[in-house]
C-alpha cells in the first residue's frame, strides 16, 4: 500500500575513525508510526552536517535528475520549514545536480542510485554549493519515495507548509542535562525519535507528559511534523494541570477551597428548601456499597520499526 503525507528526515552524521575526509550517516524516515533508518554518505563537495543534524521535510525533484532547472521551486518568504529534494543518480554530475537543488529553494539534496551497489562519496566542484548533500542506495530512495510531499495545488508553485507549534512554545518546555538513568520508563534511556541511547551532557526535552527526548529530535518533531508525543499521542501543547483525567484521578479534589464551596452549596440548597417530614419508622439503612476496580488498561506503544537498506560501504 503506498502512503503518503509529510515525512520528516532527521540526518545524524557521524565520524569514521581514521577516515578525516569522509563521514557516515544515517538518514532517518519519520512518519506516521513509523521510523526507517538508512545508511548514506555525505558529499565532498558540500557543507558537512554539524551537531546533532538537520531535520526536514521531504519533496521529489522535478525533473527527478535534477539535471536541468526544477520547475517545483520554493517561494522565498513562505516560511517553508527545511525542504529536502530527493534526486535520482544520473544524466549529469552530481555537483550539477546539487547546484539545481540549492537555487530551487530547496535546503538538502539526497541522492539516491540508479542502480543496485555499493555507497558513493559523491564528488564534484564545491564552488557556490551551500546546502547540505548526501547519497544513499537505490533501494533506499525508492522506499524514500514513497513518503515525499504531494503538492497541494497541481498549478501552484508553493510547497505545502506545516503549521506545528512554535519554536516559543516548544523552548519554554522544561529540559534538563542527561547524567544517568533516574527512573524507568521507556524514554529514560533512549530517544523514541532518533532511536540512540542517551550520552551523559546531552540535553534532554520533558513533555507535559512526562516522557523525555533528545532536544533537537523532539523540538524538530513538534515544530515540523507533530504537535503531540510520539510515544503516548498526547497533546504536547497541553499543560501538566490539564491532563485529562485517569484512574488516578479523584473524583472529587480534597482541597479546602473546593470542599468549603460544596459546603456552601448544600447549605444554600438546604435553607431554600421546605421543611420534609421524615417517616423513621420507614427508614431502611442503605445497601453496602459495591467497590468497583477500573480495569488496569495497558499503554499502547507505537510500533517503530528500523529499515537498513543500503549495501555496506567498500574503501579503496
Amino acid at each position: 500500500m503506498k502512503m503518503n503525507g509529510v515525512v520528516v528526515l532527521l540526518l545524524r552524521f557521524l565520524c569514521l575513525l581514521g577516515v578525516c575526509w569522509m563521514t557516515s550517516a544515517s538518514v532517518v524516515l519519520i512518519g506516521n508510526n513509523i521510523t526507517l533508518s538508512f545508511d548514506d554518505v555525505e558529499a565532498n563537495f558540500a557543507p558537512a552536517i554539524e551537531g546533532t543534524g538537520q531535520c526536514g521535510i521531504l519533496y521529489l525533484a522535478n525533473p527527478l535528475d535534477a539535471c536541468s532547472d526544477l520547475s517545483n521551486k520554493v517561494e522565498k518568504g513562505s516560511n517553508i520549514t527545511s525542504p529536502f529534494a530527493l534526486v535520482i543518480r544520473g544524466g549529469c554530475s552530481f555537483d550539477d545536480k546539487v547546484r539545481r537543488v540549492q537555487k530551487a529553494g530547496f535546503e538538502a539534496a539526497i541522492v539516491y542510485d540508479n542502480d543496485d551497489g555499493f555507497l558513493v562519496a559523491m564528488a564534484g566542484n564545491a564552488a557556490g554549493i551551500k546546502i547540505h548533500a548526501v547519497f544513499v542506495s537505490k533501494a533506499s530512495g525508492e522506499i524514500l519515495k514513497k513518503y515525499h510531499v504531494r503538492r497541494e495545488r497541481p498549478r501552484s508553485s508553493r510547497v505545502r507548509e506545516f503549521h506545528g507549534m512554535s519554536r516559543r512554545l516548544v523552548k519554554a518546555m522544561p529540559s534538563l542535562i542527561f547524567t544517568a538513568v533516574l527512573d524507568d520508563n521507556s524514554t529514560s534511556r533512549t530517544c523514541a525519535v532518533c532511536l540512540e541511547d542517551y550520552t551523559i551532557g546531552e540535553k534532554l526535552r520533558i513533555l507535559p507528559c512526562h516522557h523525555k527526548f533528545h532536544a533537537f529530535c523532539i523540538d524538530s518533531w513538534l515544530t515540523t511534523w507533530r504537535t503531540f508525543c510520539p510515544v503516548c499521542k498526547r497533546d504536547a501543547r497541553t499543560t501538566v494541570g490539564d491532563l485529562p483525567a485517569s484512574e488516578s484521578t479523584p473524583l472529587l479534589s480534597t482541597s479546602p477551597s473546593s470542599v468549603s464551596s460544596v459546603l456552601s452549596c448544600v447549605r444554600s440548597r438546604i435553607a431554600s428548601s421546605s421543611s420534609i417530614q421524615i417517616d423513621t419508622a420507614a427508614w431502611t439503612s442503605p445497601p453496602a456499597s459495591h467497590a468497583h476496580s477500573l480495569a488496569n488498561v495497558p499503554s499502547i506503544q507505537p510500533s517503530v520499526r528500523s529499515y537498513h537498506h543500503s549495501p555496506s560501504m567498500s574503501y579503496s
